[in-house]
This record gives C-alpha cells, structure tokens and sequence, in this order.
C-alpha cells in the first residue's frame, strides 16, 4: 500500500488505502487455520524484505483494545519457527509489512 516514494505510513493509512482497494483482506480466521496447520504457510513468506523479517498482516479483522487502540494479528518467520502477534495501526508501516489478500 506504499506509493512511490513513500518509506512508511501510519497503520490506520494503510488500512484506509486497502479498505479502498480492490483486494479481499484476509482475517484472523485464515490465521489461525495457516497456524494450526503450518504446511500451508507458503514458504516466501520466509523471505526477507531488505534483510528485515517480513510480517504478514491479516487486515480483514480488527481488534480493538478497551481503550480504543488499533491492532491487527500478523505472521512472521523468527529465529527458524512461525510466530504470530499483533502490531498497533498507529505505529510506522514498511514493505516489510504486506498485508495478506486475494484480488476480487
């Protein structure tokens, strides 16, 4: 969801721009199915992004703390295992941070 030129954007940017793309995000449902059954997990998620672990985000479900923060569940290779955690929509976003989606 970067543009050209762009090095990071906010969170709830990149969620706005794919909100308004034509792709299918995809949600924490299909997270958890690739983390239960890991064989799934396509291997070039492993890559780097300029030697920088890539995470994988799963923008089709939002959580929301009780204070009204943001988060998303990601996916991402570290230290030789799959590990799975949550980032805040209000913190800086990278290409190493793809969100997870089919084209409509």
């Amino acid at each position: 969801m970067l543009k050209n030129g762009e090095m990071w954007i906010k969170g709830e940017e990149k969620f706005r721009r794919l909100k308004e793309s034509p792709f299918i995000r995809l949600d924490a449902r299909i997270l958890e199915t690739l983390w239960e059954n890991k064989h799934l997990i396509p291997e070039t998620w492993k890559r780097k992004t300029s030697g920088d672990t890539t995470f994988i985000f799963f923008d089709g479900t939002i959580l929301q703390s009780s204070s009204g923060a943001r988060f998303v569940l990601y996916l991402g290779w570290r230290y030789g295992q799959w590990d799975w955690r949550c980032r805040w929509l209000e913190d800086d976003w990278r290409a190493r941070h793809p969100s997870a989606v089919v084209a409509s």
